[in-house]
């Protein structure tokens, strides 16, 4: 299946990352103030993400790791 495919339906958006110190403790910190853990913290060779909502249900992202200067 293509992309395309796989995004069919999906109108268009941002995905907004926020950098943080510790990926983990970030996701704990989502729960703790009521928000929604999409995807648990996933290690990468350069960080880690997770995608996570607030208790509106906004989505965003968390990153820890080498980051542009």
């Amino acid at each position: 299946m293509a992309l395309s495919e796989d995004m069919a339906g999906i109108p268009p958006h941002w995905g907004v990352y926020f950098t943080v110190e510790d990926c983990r403790r970030a996701v704990e910190r989502v729960r703790e103030l009521g928000g929604q853990v999409h995807m648990e913290p996933l290690e990468m060779g350069f960080g880690t993400f997770a995608a996570v909502a607030d208790p509106q249900g906004a989505s965003f992202s968390l990153f820890s790791g080498q980051s542009d200067p």
